[in-house]
Order: structure tokens, then sequence, then C-alpha cells
């Protein structure tokens, strides 16, 4: 999952006992501390980015030139694509494009600008350490870029224009996190494999002319769509849908990233995920495969997101692999498998990971099947498209 996660052992990581296998009154207590978590991320949220105001010509919390009005071009998502009933946006509508700039040329250029002269002088965040990902600058890092943002959000800006296709209130979003993303193709920085956001929407504005990179573009596994946005435009889309940033071939490409919460809806499911993936035993991207930390922790911490929300698919996977080192392989195949068929059958890394169990499970008719499955569906278009 993209979106900010803290240093070292994740929030909550030791409030549950090791080795045995947390009780239920143990996961509530787990529960209410990850609500205070969230409540506490607003309120830092507030501290650094614009809050929107609750009426929309009341501009005291951003300049009356933020306004976006143009609307959104609207891409259908699958029912349950995010979690049931698609819940709690209102609407099957979760992947949307802008029909004008969000930003001027001239506000993108600075972003960029501002973003070049940091990473040279203090270097690019270090959460994607893997040969292949990106560099990026948190805007938080960057004063004129951060003032630059917030007089586009508040008012009747993009947290209005962001908050209303998806029936939500703009005065309850916060932005968890911005980012200035560069995809680079002479560093090899140039993609992000398949992942879901740690938000609950993620908004993507094109800083950089289309002339200027080649390939590139955000891919949404639920469609097999790759969009490209020209300068100043932007995707909107629910932060659980699967997608990835797509390699660019030559060129540059740069992109603002905002990572949004609702300060009514706290995510303890996606929380309880990121404390089961760090505990757990599913290989780390690009890499081969790593002990856990506390597997029965991370079992117990995945169950219950995915009692939460049956939806994420990212939890079914990790499940799995936690089965599958456990030497459960029936249970990693029924994950798998639902892991699949919660994607539409569009979940590469799924059927593959179900054809290795199988055949480890020593049933290489039905492990052939699912891996025919996974080559005529292919590979997304990331950094390790070739690898697999």
């Amino acid at each position: 999952r993209r979106g900010p996660r803290p240093q070292g052992e994740p929030a909550g990581f030791g409030a549950l006992p090791r080795r045995s296998k947390p009780r239920e009154g143990a996961l509530s207590s787990l529960e209410a501390e990850l609500r205070r978590e969230h409540a506490a991320s607003c309120e830092a949220a507030e501290r650094t980015f614009i809050v929107a105001s609750r009426e929309p010509d009341d501009d005291d919390a951003g300049g009356s030139d933020a306004r976006y009005s143009s609307g959104w071009h609207a891409h259908l998502a699958p029912a349950d694509a995010a979690s049931p009933g698609n819940e709690p946006y209102g609407t099957d509508e979760l992947l949307l494009r802008s029909r004008a700039p969000l930003l001027p040329p001239d506000e993108c250029a600075e972003l960029i600008r501002r973003m070049e002269a940091h990473g040279a002088e203090h270097g690019w965040d270090g959460r994607y350490p893997i040969p292949g990902h990106t560099h990026e600058v948190k805007v938080s890092d960057m004063p004129g870029a951060l003032a630059l943002l917030n007089d586009r959000l508040g008012g009747g800006g993009l947290l209005r224009a962001c908050a209303e296709p998806f029936g939500l209130s703009p005065a309850e979003l916060r932005v968890n996190e911005a980012l200035v993303v560069k995809y680079d193709a002479a560093s090899g920085h140039n993609a992000l494999p398949v992942h879901v956001d740690f938000s609950l929407l993620t908004l993507n504005a094109a800083l950089s002319d289309q002339a200027d990179y080649a390939g590139g573009g955000t891919w949404f596994e639920h469609t097999d769509e790759v969009i490209r946005s020209a300068c100043g435009e932007g995707l909107l889309h629910a932060g659980g849908l699967p997608h990835c940033g797509v390699p660019v071939s030559s060129g540059t490409r740069y992109v603002l990233v905002l990572f949004l919460l609702s300060t009514r809806v706290p995510m303890v499911g996606g929380r309880l995920q990121a404390i089961g993936a760090a505990a757990g035993a599913k290989p780390v991207l690009g890499g081969g495969a790593r002990a856990p930390r506390d597997l029965e922790l991370s079992c117990a911490c995945l169950e219950r997101a995915l009692a939460l929300n049956p939806s994420d698919r990212e939890s079914w996977s990790q499940l799995g692999h936690n089965k599958w080192h456990a030497g459960d392989l029936g249970g990693a195949e029924r994950c798998f498998l639902e892991a699949v068929k919660r994607s539409g059958g569009r979940d590469f890394a799924a059927l593959r990971d179900c054809a290795a169990v199988q055949r480890a499970a020593g049933e290489p008719a039905r492990a052939l099947e699912t891996a025919r499955a996974a080559s005529a569906l292919g590979p997304p278009p990331g950094p390790l498209r070739t690898a697999e």
C-alpha cells in the first residue's frame, strides 16, 4: 500500500501478545487504538494542510482563484471493487478523470522546480528503496510547494472537487500526505508495481506535458486500462482500486499525488492490514521470501481486516502467503482463489501464487490450468513485468 507509513514497527504492532493467537478482547483493544491513531492522523493533517470550509462560497480557507468546477469523466468500477457495496462512496464510479486541468502550467512547473531543488540538496524520500521505483519528495518538506498546494485546496478548490463526486463533505477530507513523484527513465526509477493506497481517495495530478516522456500513465487492474493525463489534469480514485505506475521508457514524468482521508471513516481494516503485512510472510516487492516476524499476529490481524472488508484482495493474498509458510497448502490455495475471485479473474499475482501452491501440493494438472490462466491474462505493466 502507498501512503504514509510510520518508521519501524507499525502503530499498534506491540499492542497484541506475541507467539500466541490474540484473543478477541486484544483485537478489540487494538481496533480502539487504531481509531485513535486515525484521529491523530487527521489532526496532524489539519496542522499542515488547509481544511475545506463547509460552505462552497466561503473562501476563507483558500483563494477565490482555487476553484475547480469543470467536472469529471467517470469510469465505472465493478460492484464491491473497494468494499462491500463500494461503501462509503455510495457510487460505482470509483475512477474519475478531470475534464479540465486542476492546476495551471506555471504552478505545475513550479512544483517540479521545487521538487528537483529539494532532491538535489536533501535527497529523495526513502520509502521505496527497491531499484526501479520512483523518486519522490513530500510537499510538506517544501514550504513554497506547500503554500502553493494550500492555495488550491480550500474553499471551492480541490478538496470540494474531490469530495462531491463521491457524496462526501469537503470539510471531512484531510490530506494525509502529498508527494511530488518523479518517473525517470534515465535513472531507472521509472515505475511503481501494482498496489493499493492507504487512502480513502487518491488524487494524481499530472505536472508534465505528455511530450516530455514516452510510456508512463496509470494502469488500473479492473479494466486493464492505462490512463494518461495532460499537464495539469488529474485522476481521482478510491484508494482500494489496484493500480500501478506504468514504466516511463524515455524522458521524465512528474505527478502530484494527494492521499486523502475522511474524519468519519477510520479505515481500521486498512490499518490492521498494514500490521498484518509487516508481521507476515509475504515476499518483499522485487525480492524473495522473508521470514515472518509474528505469523499468528499477522494472521489474526488479516482475518479481522477481511471480516471488516472482504473485498480487500491484498489481505487475502497476504493471508495466503502466511498459510503457505505455515504448510497449510489447502488454506493458502483458498485464500489465493478468493483473491482471484474478488478481482474478477484479473489478479495475476494471485493466479501465479495459487499455481505454485497447487504444484507444491502435488496437483500438477490443476497447477497447469491455473498457470495457463495467469499466462493468458499476462502480468501488469509494472517494473517486474519481464520477470513475471
